[in-house]
């Protein structure tokens, strides 16, 4: 699961938002740095990464990828799974996407003197350019993969893996359908 799905899946309060995001950005002391909500959000957010890695239909999804890109299958379909949140968000919530997303970024303001450096210095841009909401475009999604391929040092081409989610859209978005609902129901039983 990448960021969307992360804050979705925390608990309803703001801290454990927070934690949902950090599990992305953690370094070695997190378990001495933050409130017990926050430590509790991150501790779900590595519960939801390894139910997802080992889940059967997560993994059926990987093995969608074409050769050329099956070692970034996991991260994405991390992504690939975000969008189809995004896109079909009245699904599981009874609060719009943009209601939602524009909460959690004034969480993550009010917040921001505790994030780690790492996140404090994408919140404007992520807010600005509204990250969390265009996951519902395709073009957000090349958007993510571009800011990817820039975290990593060689050449490479990952902004181009956005064909795999073009050519198995359909796929991806059944898998997505049936994957989705089980980890609501394991972490947010009383989730919509």
């Amino acid at each position: 699961m990448n960021w969307l799905a992360h804050i979705y899946l925390s608990d309803e309060d703001n801290e454990s938002k927070i934690g949902g995001l950090l599990g992305d950005f953690l370094c070695n002391d997190w378990t001495s740095k933050y409130s017990e909500a926050i430590k509790q959000g991150i501790r779900r957010h590595l519960d939801v990464d390894k139910f997802t890695d080992t889940h059967p239909v997560f993994k059926n999804s990987c093995s969608r990828i074409s050769v050329e890109n099956s070692y970034l299958a996991p991260v994405l379909i991390d992504i690939f799974y975000d969008h189809f949140l995004a896109k079909n968000w009245d699904d599981y919530s009874n609060v719009s996407l943009e209601d939602f997303v524009s909460s959690f970024y004034k969480v993550l303001l009010e917040h921001k003197e505790i994030l780690p450096d790492k996140l404090q210095n994408i919140i404007f841009f992520m807010i600005k350019e509204n990250w969390l909401c265009s996951y519902k475009n395709i073009e957000g999604i090349k958007n993510v993969l571009y800011r990817l391929s820039r975290r990593i040092n060689r050449q490479n081409r990952i902004v181009e893996s956005i064909i795999e989610l073009q050519k198995n859209y359909s796929d991806l978005e059944s898998d997505f359908q049936r994957f989705f609902p089980e980890i609501v129901h394991a972490y947010c039983p009383d989730r919509k």
